[in-house]
């Protein structure tokens, strides 16, 4: 854990943040001293790892960290649809937030398509070529022949491959701690769906309801 008095001279000091939820947020609070922002409200307090909203307001951006970033978002937020869960002001001023934290990571990939095989590739030897990346997407909200719930990926990677079309569906967490609570699942739709797929021990299907991977 890092001294207090170190934490709270940035802005940073959360009482309830773990070590590595302590090094993420004091690192960008003195990110953003570095680039001369100033710090932004959480609660009438100042937080370090918040810009403010002159700051981070379109078309500043000032949280996202290259052009192709900076224009995904721009795109995905104009274009925002069927139920898409893309915050504001989180999206405009937190430097902590996974959203920010998903264009920065695959806004370059969404524009340069051959760049995001070379890079995806490494992860999943299937791709053959990334045809398209979509964010905060789903094929249908709430629709029964999915999960019935109105989760998204927060990426979408369409590809070709050896056997034809496929995609990876992709969460990005950052400095999320994953207690929460479990995700209602009340026509026990998850446990059904994980079996169908026939990847997981039967002896492992229990653990998928519980958290952090519920």
């Amino acid at each position: 854990m890092i001294d207090r008095e170190i934490l709270k001279a940035h802005h940073a000091f959360v009482a309830g943040d773990n070590a590595w939820q302590q090094r993420a947020r004091l690192t960008q609070a003195l990110w953003r001293e570095r680039q001369g922002l100033p710090a932004g409200l959480h609660r009438d307090i100042p937080l370090g790892s918040r810009l403010t909203p002159a700051a981070g307001e379109p078309p500043t951006l000032a949280n996202y960290m290259s052009a192709p970033a900076k224009r995904q978002v721009e795109s995905a937020a104009a274009a925002q649809h069927n139920g898409a869960l893309l915050s504001r002001p989180r999206l405009w001023v937190d430097l902590l937030s996974s959203q920010p934290l998903c264009f920065n990571l695959f806004g370059p990939l969404a524009e340069d398509l051959d760049l995001a095989t070379a890079a995806l590739r490494l992860l999943w030897p299937h791709i053959g070529q990334v045809t398209e990346i979509k964010f905060e997407w789903s094929p249908g909200r709430g629709d029964e022949r999915y999960t019935g719930n109105r989760s998204a990926f927060d990426v979408f990677v369409a590809y070709r491959g050896d056997s034809g079309r496929g995609f990876l569906g992709i969460e990005v967490k950052c400095h999320e701690n994953l207690r929460g609570t479990v995700a209602t699942d009340p026509k026990q739709r998850y446990p059904k769906i994980a079996a169908a797929h026939g990847i997981f021990r039967e002896s492992a299907l229990p653990k998928l309801q519980t958290l952090p991977l519920r």
